[in-house]
C-alpha cells in the first residue's frame, strides 16, 4: 500500500543572473536540488536579476577576477534577506566572499576546458596569420600566446549568444567560450577547437549561496 504520509513543503526564493545562460544553469542546479530532496516537496521561486557586469558592458574584464562584478546584486538580495540562495558560476564568485555569507553547494560542473570558436577551419593552424582572438581574459591569452605566437587579442563583452554573432559577423576570427556554456546551451553543433591548457578553478562549476545565520 503506498504511503499516505504528506512530504514537507520548502519553498526557496532563488537569485540569479538574467541571461540565457544563467538560467540554464539555474534549471541544472534546482534539478539536482530536487533530485537530491526527493523526501521534500521543493518548490522554487526564481528571481532573475540584471548585475553590474550585465549592465555595464563597457568595462574590460582583463582585471574583474576575483571581484562581484558579476555577483554583486544577487548578493545584497541575499544580504537583506529578499532571496534564500543565490546561484554562481563558481569560477566568477568573488574572493574574499562577503563575511555573512557562505556556499553551501558546489556542483560536480561541466567539461572544464575552454573552446576556440572558429568561423572557418578546424584546427587552430588553420586560423591565418596575426588572426584576431576575442579573449578578454589574460590568463587565457597568456596560454593562447603559448600554442600561436603571432595571434593578437581584442576585448569582447555581452551574453555568449551575441558574441557569437560578433564572431558570425567576423568582427573577429575566433572566441574563446567555456565548453561548460557551449554544453548548457545546446550549442555543441558549433565549429570549435578545443583548447587544451588548465583552465581556472571552479571552471564549469554552479555555486549555491546562502546566508551565514541562515544556515542550519
Amino acid at each position: 500500500m503506498p504511503s499516505l504520509t504528506k512530504k514537507k513543503t520548502l519553498s526557496l526564493k532563488v537569485g540569479a543572473r538574467v541571461s540565457d545562460l544563467s538560467k540554464a544553469q539555474t534549471r541544472e542546479v534546482l534539478s539536482e536540488l530536487q533530485s537530491c530532496h526527493k523526501d521534500l516537496d521543493v518548490r522554487f521561486e526564481c528571481c532573475y536579476m540584471s548585475t553590474t557586469g550585465d549592465l555595464d558592458l563597457e568595462a574590460s574584464l582583463t582585471h574583474m577576477d576575483k571581484t562581484d562584478f558579476f555577483t554583486k546584486e544577487i548578493d545584497q538580495a541575499l544580504l537583506n534577506g529578499s532571496i534564500d540562495i543565490g546561484i554562481h558560476s563558481a569560477k566568477d564568485l568573488p574572493d574574499p566572499l562577503h563575511e555573512d555569507l557562505e556556499i553551501i553547494s558546489l556542483t560536480k560542473g561541466k567539461d572544464s576546458r575552454d573552446a576556440l570558436l572558429m568561423s572557418e577551419g578546424k584546427d587552430i593552424g588553420d586560423l591565418k596569420k596575426n588572426a584576431v582572438i576575442a579573449c578578454s581574459s589574460l590568463k587565457r591569452q597568456e596560454e593562447i600566446k603559448k600554442l600561436r605566437h603571432d595571434f593578437t587579442f581584442t576585448d569582447v563583452r555581452g551574453c555568449v549568444k551575441s558574441r557569437i554573432e560578433q564572431l558570425n559577423e567576423k568582427k573577429f576570427d575566433a572566441l574563446v567560450v567555456a565548453e561548460a556554456a557551449i554544453i548548457r546551451l545546446e550549442l555543441t553543433h558549433l565549429n570549435r577547437y578545443m583548447l587544451s591548457y588548465p583552465t581556472t578553478k571552479f571552471q564549469g562549476q554552479l555555486a549555491i549561496l546562502a546566508k551565514k545565520e541562515l544556515i542550519m
